[in-house]
């Protein structure tokens, strides 16, 4: 949180604040943005699962995996699969 708070100028406490009177928490907004990113990568068939968890910045497969089931409803291959 203290790196994208220092990219918008803004404390790690005022963003934390936002994300607080938003009622979002962080850690879901910035893995939300991962799977998003994430799809986007896959749609260009430039990496597999695997390269593009860690390209995303999840520490494990399993993680991301777990992570994009949470989000999608589906889990990576299922939903290239489509």
């Amino acid at each position: 949180i203290e790196q994208v708070a220092t990219q918008f100028g803004l404390s790690a406490r005022s963003l934390t604040r936002i994300f607080t009177n938003s009622n979002i928490r962080f850690l879901h907004y910035l893995n939300y943005q991962r799977v998003v990113r994430a799809i986007e990568i896959m749609s260009d068939g430039a990496m597999n699962i695997e390269q593009t968890a860690y390209e995303v910045g999840f520490n494990s497969p399993n993680s991301f995996s777990r992570v994009f089931k949470q989000i999608t409803g589906e889990s990576p291959s299922g939903y290239f699969r489509k």
